[in-house]
């Protein structure tokens, strides 16, 4: 989890779509609710390859950009995976 300097907050984790997981990223408000000019909804799946991936870090940058890492598998090789959001 991490806050954005605007008190939002940034969760990370990963989504279930058929079977293959996604980076999942989340943002909120500062008093809970989804952030609709966010993604969907205030959600985000990310996908690497078309296989599982999971998001298990994630760290806001000075200029507001979403930096998350984690894990992505391709095909039957598991490597890092990083990416950046810009506000």
């Amino acid at each position: 989890m991490g806050f954005q300097a605007d008190g939002k907050i940034i969760i990370v984790g990963n989504t279930l779509n058929s079977g293959m997981g996604d980076f999942g990223v989340a943002r909120f408000t500062a008093d809970g609710q989804p952030d609709a000019t966010f993604g969907t909804g205030g959600t985000m799946a990310i996908d690497f390859f078309g296989d599982y991936d999971a998001a298990q870090a994630v760290a806001i940058q000075p200029d507001g950009g979403i930096v998350v890492g984690g894990s992505a598998i391709d095909g039957a090789r598991v490597g890092a995976a990083l990416v950046r959001l810009l506000p």
